[in-house]
């Protein structure tokens, strides 16, 4: 009898969109480009990149940074606007993630949909592979949500990211919810938690379990915010659980993680001081790695 190997999830990091945010002085064309092949480098599939200032220097720097990549597919990230979809063309990107708020009292339900609906068939005839973005989809009306997925699959996006934008999920909602979703769209389905109440790992694994199979992750960590789950903290999760398999050699990363922290001005060890707590999987996950096989 032949046992089928269960589909990998897909790793998408935000690193780069997160650096951005984050980094001063702005991070170089070279910085840049040496995280983005180091993500590649470890098997990430998708890398994200944030919407550009309109500057000709940066949509430059972005479509050359992204050209770099040689495996790894490049995402630009932005809000639904045909700003995001326009920067994305003139960098040479070919997916994007277009972010639309949906847990706003004054967002308006059918205002949202047409939105959706116009910046979809833009970015689809321009030949580009839409996601869209649930931004604080955690704390918005989950029949506005089934009807944005809905309308996002017949306007032509490929998947839909649920984004715990305030960590204010739980395991077993997040799985729930996330099974329920499933039962109701053929798009893929993605998380992305955030870790204020320290159940951001514990979500997108719950989130996986109940057929997530894209999960949103970063190698940021900021002490004053509360950050994305962690990419070795994912990965590790997963790979444990056995469900899945995961494309990611955790044991290829801490030259990067220490690269990024200095980029950041963080702490991390090549200072003297921990970036990452001792107990953390950036330590225990490279055992992982290989008692579960390595990549």
């Amino acid at each position: 009898m032949t046992i089928k190997r269960p589909p990998a999830i897909v790793i998408n990091d935000s690193t780069l969109r997160d650096v951005q945010r984050y980094a001063r002085p702005e991070l170089s064309r070279s910085d840049r480009t040496i995280i983005a092949r180091g993500l590649e480098k470890l098997g990430v599939a998708e890398i994200e990149f944030a919407f550009p200032s309109c500057r000709a220097t940066a949509i430059a720097d972005l479509a050359i940074t992204a050209a770099a990549l040689d495996r790894a597919k490049p995402v630009l990230w932005g809000p639904a606007s045909r700003r995001t979809v326009d920067a994305a063309i003139r960098s040479g990107f070919a997916a994007v993630t277009l972010s639309v708020k949906l847990s706003s009292r004054f967002v308006g339900r059918t205002a949202v949909l047409h939105r959706i609906t116009g910046i979809i068939g833009h970015a689809r005839e321009s030949g580009l592979t839409v996601a869209i973005c649930g931004e604080d989809a955690s704390r918005a009306d989950f029949d506005l949500i089934r009807a944005v997925i809905a309308t996002a699959e017949s306007a032509g996006a490929s998947r839909f990211r649920y984004t715990d934008t305030m960590g204010v999920l739980h395991p077993l909602r997040t799985h729930s919810l996330f099974r329920e979703l499933c039962a109701e769209t053929d798009l893929e389905l993605e998380f992305r938690g955030h870790d204020d109440f320290g159940l951001a790992t514990a979500n997108t694994l719950a989130a996986v379990q109940g057929g997530a199979t894209h999960v949103s992750v970063s190698m940021v960590r900021r002490a004053a915010h509360s950050n994305t789950a962690q990419l070795e903290d994912v990965v590790g999760a997963i790979r444990i659980s056995t469900l899945h398999p995961v494309d990611v050699d955790l044991a290829l990363m801490p030259p990067l993680a220490s690269r990024v922290a200095t980029l950041l001005g963080l702490p991390s060890a090549t200072t003297g001081r921990r970036w990452i707590p001792p107990h953390d999987a950036m330590t225990r996950g490279i055992g992982v790695s290989h008692v579960m096989g390595g990549r």
